[in-house]
């Protein structure tokens, strides 16, 4: 399923840090959107990070990130994250950056 993305299985088991969420709130283009809401974000939750952050796309992401880490608990994983980048059909680079 992941098969281009190799991310060691520890990685995909964990929950991702603050960090790598930071790094990936940094990596997301116009895509980032449809990410947080295939991650089960509703599209108010979306409309409330935009709001709270109208002049910083990058917090704006990083706020949605850390919502749904927040909301999924040990069930927010890397392999879940990675899921949902890949139906946003992102470039696995992005996931080299961040988790390798």
């Amino acid at each position: 399923m992941l098969d281009h993305w190799v991310v060691p299985e520890l990685v995909l088991e964990s929950v991702p840090s603050e960090r790598q969420l930071n790094r990936l709130a940094g990596r997301l283009g116009p895509e980032w959107e449809s990410v947080l809401l295939d991650l089960g974000l509703s599209a108010e939750d979306v409309y409330r990070c935009r709001a709270n952050h109208p002049l910083a796309v990058r917090s704006q992401v990083l706020a949605g990130l850390v919502l749904w880490r927040q909301r999924s608990g040990r069930a927010a994983t890397v392999r879940e994250l990675l899921q949902s980048l890949r139906a946003a059909e992102l470039h696995p680079s992005i996931v080299d950056q961040v988790f390798l």
